[in-house]
Formats: structure tokens, C-alpha cells, sequence
């Protein structure tokens, strides 16, 4: 492959094709409930969650009070990378789009960390 804008351009377009195509990945037992990618400017993101009280109970004798609480439950940013490079020689002589199969691979990989968790 000859090194152009336009074969650049192209080579950008299937390498996020194939990291979307790596995030497609689904872990045996579906937990993407539990995580989501949130964006955010600060530390931390903060939750605020509300402990509920007992079940009802049949009303007999003095009338018994439970309290509600309040809690913030903190999720730390943390930073993740996985960098490489490819020489300009490599992606000339990659007839068969390997280092495109690698950014879809590290997209499974991604998915695979977050099941980990």
C-alpha cells in the first residue's frame, strides 16, 4: 500500500471498524449492567444511593421507626492505554490487514478487562 492521505484516510476508517467490531465482544455471563464508560471531568464520579428500611410489618403495640440513610458511593477515574506503533515499511507491505485484526483484537481485549472486573 502506497502512503497517501486517501489511503491513510481509509486505513483510519477500517482500523475503527475493527476496534467497533472488537468491542462487540460479549463475556459468558452478561454483567454490562455493572460497568458503563462515563465520561467525566473530575476524579471521581459520585452516586448517590438511599439505604431503604424494612419490609411492612403488621402494626401491633407502639408504632416502631427506622431511619433512611444516605450514602455516596465513589467510582475513581482511572487511566488505561495500550500503545503501539507501526512503521511506515509495515503498513506498505501489510497485504492482508494483520494490524487491522490487532485493533480488533485489542477492542475484545477492552471488553474482556471489563468482565474481568
Amino acid at each position: 500500500m502506497d502512503i497517501t492521505s486517501a489511503n491513510m484516510m481509509a486505513l483510519r476508517r477500517l482500523v475503527n471498524t475493527a476496534w467497533a467490531m472488537g468491542l462487540e465482544w460479549k463475556a459468558p455471563v452478561d454483567l454490562s449492567f455493572l460497568m458503563w464508560d462515563v465520561p467525566g471531568t473530575g476524579a471521581a464520579n459520585l452516586y448517590a444511593w438511599a439505604n431503604f428500611s424494612a419490609q411492612f410489618r403488621e402494626w401491633i403495640g407502639d408504632r416502631v421507626w427506622n431511619s433512611l440513610s444516605g450514602e455516596m458511593y465513589e467510582v475513581p477515574h482511572r487511566d488505561f492505554e495500550k500503545s503501539e506503533k507501526v512503521k511506515a515499511n509495515l503498513i506498505k507491505d501489510d497485504l492482508y490487514n494483520v494490524f487491522v485484526d490487532a485493533v480488533r483484537m485489542h477492542g475484545s481485549a477492552w471488553r474482556q478487562l471489563l468482565a474481568d472486573w
